[in-house]
């Protein structure tokens, strides 16, 4: 009787995998909204095409925080999700600020511009700082791997 059940169990399983394996074959990616020729292709994280701060800089925190601007074009088949981080980060002291408030400004997720700012506080150490991006992804949880230095910025501070 045992062996007869799980012979029993044995089978719908087979027959479950089956069906799953029919609706791959068959292109139903419908859970991840796409297309299936984009699921099947997309295969690298997303990449950054361009940068730049409007901001003016070198950046003056020795009287008052300021704030710092980064524009940057990113670039994806199947669209970059919105859960990268960006940070400015002083490698002589290790101090770090993450930048905040992403948003697409132009473009779309597949290749636009997104904002991003930061205050920069009162008293921030002086010297070169590096803008790094990282944890880029899109729908298909393809990632970046570490942070991306994107640019160097100079911060004045007494």
């Amino acid at each position: 009787m045992l062996f007869k059940n799980i012979w029993g169990a044995l089978r719908l399983r087979r027959i479950q995998a089956a069906v799953v394996s029919s609706l791959v074959l068959a292109g139903s990616l419908s859970f991840l909204d796409l297309p299936a020729a984009a699921a099947s292709t997309d295969v690298a994280a997303p990449a950054v095409v361009s940068n730049y701060v409007p901001t003016a800089t070198p950046l003056d925190v020795t009287n008052a925080s300021a704030r710092l601007t980064l524009k940057v074009r990113l670039s994806d088949e199947t669209g970059v999700t919105n859960g990268f981080l960006v940070r400015v980060w002083n490698p002589e002291t290790d101090q770090y600020y993450w930048l905040s408030n992403h948003s697409l400004v132009s473009g779309n997720l597949q290749n636009g511009v997104w904002q991003v700012t930061a205050t920069v506080p009162q008293g921030a150490a002086a010297g070169r700082w590096i803008i790094q991006i990282f944890n880029l992804s899109d729908p298909l949880n393809n990632r970046s791997n570490g942070f991306i230095d994107l640019r160097e910025v100079t911060i004045i501070s007494a």
